[in-house]
């Protein structure tokens, strides 16, 4: 017997040297940490970069091209000309010469601008497009920090179990030294007792993986352990599933990239077929050359004209064609988008149904159960009752609590979920401001 309480005494030092020398850390700081520093998030802000960069690229037709240029130039041979049997030299064999070169289009029936309409509806889409991943990395690391807490309050019960046992345990040893209860007893106790162990055990690997997993999301570095603060549920959402269903269609990120998608791409065809019309456009420079045998060493010269795309092979029409193409493909991704959010709500507004109609039912059956053992344990005392059935009794005990914990979690990974799915931002729902019901 004083195995069992060495066993517990390691348990409990173990437990609290974890907890002095570690790092805590509350679900609103976990969030914070994932906007800030979660590699999806920065990889997706690096996106949002770049397609701006790609709205600045379709502006810059619309603005005047500029090119300067000087060098010195050199000839193997003096260039000359051959007039009436003399040889004349008409530039020097090395000279010095630079230049300015403007050329803006004037009119293109709008290819330009339409290309700039679309390359700035696609960065706008990426903006969406990185909401939904910073959605996405928060209900991870709240589903990562939930999983945490229900693995500590699991080992919480297989350690509350194990102290029960070990009492009980003492007690039947007693009892059988006294001739008062059987081998048996003492054999079934001791049984029960090594299999609370194993189960201590399987919970703090829980704990361990769940940990890690956390730190994984997080990106956390910290070598020293992380201790979760608990977080009481949300206050449940007062809305039906269809006024949920109208919210998602109206959040939801992903819906609202499609939609611009769409109009990205219709104008991205406009623009290709104005392509195949005529563009007027003007240019003009300045030169300048030190030779001495140039009437003049400057010059100017300006240019008005047409341009026109007479054959290119069919290019103009096959890129058209495929815009549109992308345009109906982008609508039925719409479409069926939109179905799969709308089951997605429905999904997550039962689960989290059912897992309120579950807490409240592990309420009432871990009271019933902590009840039923205490009469067990009275009974067994008094003689009336058998160490079996305390045993029993201590089996729904644990289970009922382990119940309770589990279904208050899944309560809390639900609500988060629900959130999701209706397009809801979770760093706000899941901030220091957010309205909270006790737990």
């Amino acid at each position: 017997m004083r195995y069992a309480g060495r066993v517990l005494g390691f348990f409990i030092v173990c437990v609290f040297m974890h907890v002095s020398d570690a790092s805590a850390l509350t679900l609103a700081e976990a969030v914070a940490r994932v906007t800030a520093q979660g590699h999806d998030i920065r990889i997706a802000d690096k996106a949002i970069d770049a397609a701006n960069a790609a709205a600045g690229m379709a502006h810059a037709p619309l603005l005047p091209q500029i090119n300067a240029m000087a060098g010195q130039n050199y000839y193997a041979y003096q260039p000359a000309a051959v007039s009436g049997g003399q040889k004349l030299n008409t530039s020097e064999k090395s000279f010095a010469s630079l230049g300015v070169d403007v050329y803006q289009t004037l009119f293109d029936f709008g290819a330009t601008r339409v290309k700039l309409q679309a390359a700035k509806i696609l960065a706008d889409r990426t903006l969406d497009e990185a909401g939904s991943i910073r959605n996405q990395s928060v209900l991870s690391v709240i589903m990562a920090y939930i999983d945490v807490l229900e693995a500590r309050r699991l080992m919480d019960v297989a350690a509350h179990e194990l102290t029960t046992l070990a009492g009980h345990m003492r007690e039947v040893a007693i009892l059988y030294r006294e001739g008062a209860a059987t081998r048996s007893d003492l054999l079934s106790v001791r049984v029960r007792f090594n299999g609370a162990r194993q189960k201590v055990i399987v919970a703090r690997s829980q704990e361990k993986v769940s940990l890690a997993k956390l730190k994984e999301t997080l990106s956390w570095q910290d070598g020293k352990p992380l201790v979760v603060e608990p977080v009481p549920a949300l206050a449940q959402e007062g809305v039906t599933l269809s006024a949920a269903i109208r919210t998602a269609i109206d959040l939801r990120p992903e819906l609202r990239g499609l939609d611009k998608a769409v109009l990205a791409a219709d104008f991205d065809e406009k623009s290709l077929r104005a392509g195949d019309k005529p563009s007027l456009f003007a240019s003009g420079g300045y030169s300048y050359a030190d030779n001495r045998y140039q009437a003049r060493n400057d010059n100017w010269h300006a240019t008005v004209g047409v341009k026109l795309s007479v054959f290119n092979g069919g290019l103009t029409r096959a890129s058209a064609a495929k815009a549109r193409a992308d345009k109906d493909q982008f609508i039925e991704q719409r479409r069926q988008l939109e179905e799969r959010i709308r089951f997605e709500v429905e999904k997550a507004y039962w689960e989290m149904i059912n897992a309120f109609q579950r807490r409240v039912l592990n309420s009432t059956a871990v009271a019933e159960a902590q009840e039923n053992a205490r009469v067990a344990l009275v009974r067994y005392h008094e003689g009336a009752g058998t160490s079996v059935e305390f045993l029993d009794a201590l089996v729904m005990r644990t289970s009922a609590e382990g119940d309770l914990w589990r279904g208050a979690h899944e309560y809390q990974r639900s609500q988060a979920r629900f959130l999701y799915t209706m397009g809801k931002d979770l760093v706000k729902a899941y901030g220091q401001e957010a309205r909270h019901e006790e737990h």
